[in-house]
C-alpha cells in the first residue's frame, strides 16, 4: 500500500507522521510492507525540515535532519493507494483540485474515527460512499493534528505525541 502523508508545508507534521510509521513499522518487522511518503499543499521544495520537528523526533531516536520538503502533485496522488491529511481544509483544498480522488484522500482523524466505529472497511469495496461522508454521529476519538509551525518544541512534542497515538492505531488497520 502507498500511503501519502498530506499538511501544509512539509516541513512539520507530515514529516513527522511519515518517519513515526515507517518506524513503527521497522519495530514490528513489517518495513518495505508499504511505501510511505509526505508532502505538503504549500511546501516550497527548498525547504527542510522545521528545527522543532528535528528536535521532537530526536527525543524519540528518529532522525528526520536534512528532509527537504516535498510539494503535492497530482501523480504522487494517483500513485497512492491512501492519502491522510492533517486537517479538513487540507484534504478541501486537494478536493476542489482532485474531485475524481474523493474515495482515497481522508483527514487521518476521520479515517481513524472510522475505522473505530467501525463505517470503514478496508478490504471491501462496497462502502466507498460511506468513506467520506462527514457523518461523525459516532465518538470521536481523533482530532485534526496540531499544527506546532514556529510554536515551541513543547508544542512540536504534543503534535508528535498525538501523531505516534494515531500512528499507533493505523498500524493495526494496514
Amino acid at each position: 500500500m502507498n500511503i501519502l502523508f498530506v499538511c501544509t508545508g512539509n516541513t512539520c507534521r507530515s514529516p513527522m507522521a511519515e518517519a513515526l510509521l515507517k518506524e513503527a513499522l521497522r519495530k514490528a518487522g513489517r518495513s518495505g510492507e508499504h511505501d510511505i511518503l509526505s508532502a505538503g499543499i504549500s511546501a516550497i521544495e527548498t525547504d527542510y525540515v522545521s528545527d522543532g520537528a528535528v528536535a521532537a523526533m530526536s527525543e524519540v531516536g528518529i532522525d528526520i535532519a536534512g528532509k527537504s520538503a516535498n510539494r503535492v502533485y497530482a501523480e504522487l496522488l494517483m500513485d497512492a493507494d491512501l492519502v491522510l491529511t492533517m486537517t479538513r481544509f487540507h484534504r478541501e483544498m486537494l478536493l476542489s483540485l482532485f474531485p475524481d480522488l474523493e474515495d482515497k484522500i481522508f483527514v487521518f482523524a476521520d479515517y481513524l474515527n472510522q475505522l473505530l466505529a467501525g463505517k470503514l472497511n478496508l478490504d471491501e469495496e462496497s462502502n466507498k460512499e460511506d468513506r467520506n461522508t462527514g457523518d461523525m454521529t459516532f465518538t470521536v476519538h481523533y482530532g485534526e493534528v496540531l499544527d506546532p509551525y514556529g510554536g515551541s518544541l513543547d508544542i512540536y512534542r504534543r503534535s508528535r505525541d498525538q501523531l505516534a497515538q494515531m500512528i499507533d492505531e493505523l498500524i493495526k488497520h494496514i
